[in-house]
This record gives C-alpha cells, sequence and structure tokens, in this order.
C-alpha cells in the first residue's frame, strides 16, 4: 500500500510528527532530578520515616517531638517543650555511640496569649553537648540544661518494628 499526499498534507503530517517528536523529547529538568534523587536514595536503601510523639511529664504546659527514622532506626529529633514563659528547643542527633544535642531556651517578650512570631521571643541560652544512649552527660556539666532525655526514652521507640 503507498499513501500519497498532497503538498498540504504532507506538510500537516510533518508538522503533526515534529510536534509529537518535541513533546516527547522535551524534559522537565526538575522532574529528572527528583527522580534521580529519588534512585540514588533508592540505591542506597534509605527510607525516611517521621513521626511526632506527644511526651507527657516533661511540662504542664506540654511538650511534643518529632522523630526521623532512617531504614526503621532513630536518626533525629527535634523537642518542643512549652513553658508559661518561653519554650525550650531540643534537637537530638543519633550518632552510633553518641547522641549530639542542641538545646535552645526562648522567652517570651510578651504575654503567651499575644505571641504571634519569633519576633515576640528572645534567646536565653544555646547549650550544645553529647550524651551517651543511656542519657548520661557528657563532658562538663551545664548547670541550666534540661534533662528530658529519660522521659523521651521510656515514650519515643528508638527503633521501629
Amino acid at each position: 500500500m503507498v499513501y500519497q499526499f498532497s503538498n498540504c498534507s504532507f506538510m500537516k503530517y510533518l508538522l503533526v510528527c515534529f510536534l509529537f517528536f518535541g513533546v516527547a523529547c522535551s524534559s522537565h529538568p526538575q522532574q529528572e532530578l527528583s527522580d534521580m534523587k529519588y534512585i540514588s536514595d533508592a540505591s542506597n536503601n534509605i527510607v525516611d520515616t517521621v513521626v511526632t510523639y506527644d511526651i507527657e511529664g516533661i511540662s504542664d504546659e506540654g511538650a511534643e517531638t518529632t522523630v526521623t527514622y532512617e531504614n526503621s532506626k532513630i536518626s533525629k529529633s527535634v523537642t518542643n517543650v512549652y513553658l508559661g514563659t518561653g519554650k525550650v528547643i531540643i534537637v537530638f542527633d543519633f550518632e552510633t555511640d553518641v547522641i549530639n544535642v542542641l538545646e535552645t531556651k526562648f522567652s517570651y517578650t510578651i504575654g503567651i496569649e499575644d505571641v504571634k512570631s519569633e519576633n515576640d521571643m528572645q534567646l536565653d541560652y544555646e547549650y550544645r553537648y553529647s550524651l551517651d544512649y543511656e542519657g548520661n552527660l557528657q563532658g562538663e556539666v551545664i548547670q541550666e540544661r534540661i534533662d528530658i532525655f529519660k522521659v523521651f526514652k521510656d515514650i519515643v521507640p528508638f527503633k521501629l518494628e
């Protein structure tokens, strides 16, 4: 079977072919980059899970922690401890033999009911220290730090089942 085209229909045919070719060949670089990242993560077999836990018994105003697990093992947590006069943010970075901690305390500069943003708080202190997996402080003693690790360890699983 032989197809015969007039000049006009042949040009339309070519135009349609080029349009399909152009659409098929065009790509979105952002999509390719995210796919590559996903493939890279998949090739490393890293699976992240994020879970938020309420922590009772640390503060009357409440406390919660958001925990990141890599391959079902705890890797990082960010804990907000709410106080009547401010809040404390405690970040645990879980390494193989040690937990690196960043503890930051903020005080409200106005009444708690009027707090709208970080501009309504002032930094009181920022401490960096390390703990072992039993919660024992490694290095020099920090008197003002808030020791939540034992309560944290009772509530937050270090490995997801």
